[in-house]
């Protein structure tokens, strides 16, 4: 199937974004009318097809089988902070009962549209080198545009390899299987293999930092972009996010320490918390790094993130009386959640609410913006990493000022119930926001469920387990001979 996609992407079209519209149209890469659209052959040869072809890499990571909603959902319902409603539509019921195989539609939809939109990348990375610039400002352009394509496949790529490999430290090396690295828009051969873990992280970090001669995101990022596209913050942030995966504390801490002492970002006054997750809000909200955004006019379908939660959409996946149960009576976060007969709707992602752009519309639960990095997690990250340090005085500082925020008790723990503590609340703050399961595997956990939507559904997921690692897609196997060899163990 990769193969497949690779070989389909050389015939297939970069879209033009309307630029009056917003910068990210909801309308799909492939959803252009010719009229709308440029040969992929000769579509990047100045500048200004760059940043056309920029925006539709942005465009890619708003699919649904990504970061608009699949890689959300999966992160907490097969972990423990959600479960099914009793009453629901049938979506993402094999990954919460944990009864997913290799024809299971959700890792497919991931796989194809995280390569899909790597396609673009490497396209654009590939296709940019080339282009002359005369003017400082040229360059200025050519390095921002090739610094956050380079950004963005390294979150791609750390998105996939959590997804369909074993978390870093399942072996000492990191040498079991990840995924595919594709560094050229038709691939490095006509059925690539995969990589190890260790392999994808290196590139990842290569991508961010650079090594000797070459430049990473971070050497050409400037630091005045919107949180709608990655600046070099961005970078620092998922640079942070990267090492704390790799256990590497001194990085995770120091990255995420020059984000949160950069006086760009501030967290949100606890007043404001919950209004700060409606659409409308996000443009204008510090504690926002990046995040996918949609214009007032984006309603991308009646199966996005929000719908998945709110009452006033399917309603299908509640949070677990699990969750619920770790927050303080007065905890801000509380807001997030409402109680209905007994069972608690997620409200995190409540769309945009009715204002003069469409006051025909109260809520409309298909427009969403959604958080991919917010500075919340910076202080959860530093905290994280300094404890693993020992520097606990730096650590209950800087979570502190998360638990102050929240109106949560405050923080008297010191060593290893301090790393419990920062787990903890790592878990309420940044739920539903694509974390909790890859968040349990890094700490070598299992996942404990006592909250289910009924007696027969797993209870336990014992670490370590074959299930952590989910299957490469059976298309797949069946077209490219080399992955072939290469499945998951116990699929």
């Amino acid at each position: 199937m990769l193969k497949m996609i690779i070989m389909k992407r050389i015939t297939q079209y970069i879209a033009i974004m309307l630029v009056a519209m917003g910068l990210f149209s909801c309308e799909k890469f492939l959803d252009q009318d010719l009229q709308q659209a440029i040969d992929a052959n000769e579509a990047i040869t100045n500048l200004d097809d760059a940043q056309v072809a920029l925006n539709g890499c942005y465009d890619g990571l708003q699919e649904i089988e990504l970061f608009s909603r699949d890689l959300f959902i999966i992160a907490d319902l097969a972990a423990d902070n959600s479960r099914m409603n009793a009453q629901n539509a049938g979506r993402f019921i094999n990954i919460y009962q944990w009864t997913f195989d290799v024809t299971e539609g959700y890792g497919t939809g991931i796989w194809d549209n995280g390569y899909s939109t790597l396609y673009r990348i490497n396209k654009l990375i590939q296709d940019i080198e080339p282009i002359e610039t005369i003017t400082d400002e040229e360059v200025v352009t050519k390095d921002q545009i090739l610094g956050e394509a380079l950004a963005l496949r390294a979150l791609m790529y750390f998105s996939l390899v959590n997804y369909f490999g074993q978390t870093y430290n399942y072996t000492d090396d990191a040498s079991h299987l990840g995924v595919p690295l594709i560094l050229e828009p038709i691939g490095v051969d006509d059925d690539p293999g995969r990589a190890t873990v260790a392999e994808v992280y290196a590139q990842i970090l290569l991508d961010l930092e650079g090594s000797g001669d070459t430049h990473g995101a971070i050497d050409m990022l400037g630091s005045g972009g919107t949180p709608f596209t990655i600046d070099i913050y961005g970078a620092y942030a998922l640079l942070s996010r990267v090492y704390l995966y790799m256990e590497q504390w001194a990085e995770a801490s120091s990255y995420a320490q020059m984000v949160i002492n950069s006086g760009k970002y501030s967290l949100i006054p606890q007043a404001n918390y919950k209004d700060s997750w409606f659409l409308e809000s996000y443009e204008t909200n510090a504690e926002q790094i990046f995040f996918l955004r949609s214009s007032a006019t984006d309603n991308w379908s009646v199966d996005m993130l929000g719908t998945m939660y709110m009452e006033s959409g399917y309603g299908d996946i509640l949070a677990t009386m699990d969750l619920i149960s770790l927050y303080d009576a007065g905890d801000v976060r509380l807001g997030l959640f409402r109680e209905v007969e007994g069972e608690y709707m997620i409200e995190k992602f409540p769309g945009r609410r009715a204002s003069y752009e469409i006051p025909e519309v109260e809520v409309n639960v298909n427009v969403n913006n959604h958080s991919i990095i917010r500075s919340a997690e910076m202080y959860l990250n530093a905290a994280e990493a300094e404890a693993e340090l020992g520097n606990f005085e730096n650590a209950v500082t800087l979570l502190s000022t998360i638990t102050s925020r929240a109106g949560a008790s405050p923080v008297l723990e010191t060593g290893d119930g301090l790393i419990d503590r920062i787990k903890l609340e790592r878990r309420k703050e940044l739920c539903f926001e694509g974390h909790r399961l890859w968040d349990i595997e890094r700490y070598n956990e299992d996942i404990i469920r006592t909250d289910l939507t009924n007696p027969s559904v797993r209870s336990l997921i014992e670490y370590p387990n074959y299930l952590f690692a989910y299957p490469i897609p059976d298309r797949e196997i069946q077209v490219n001979s080399v992955i072939a060899d290469q499945q998951n163990p116990g699929y």
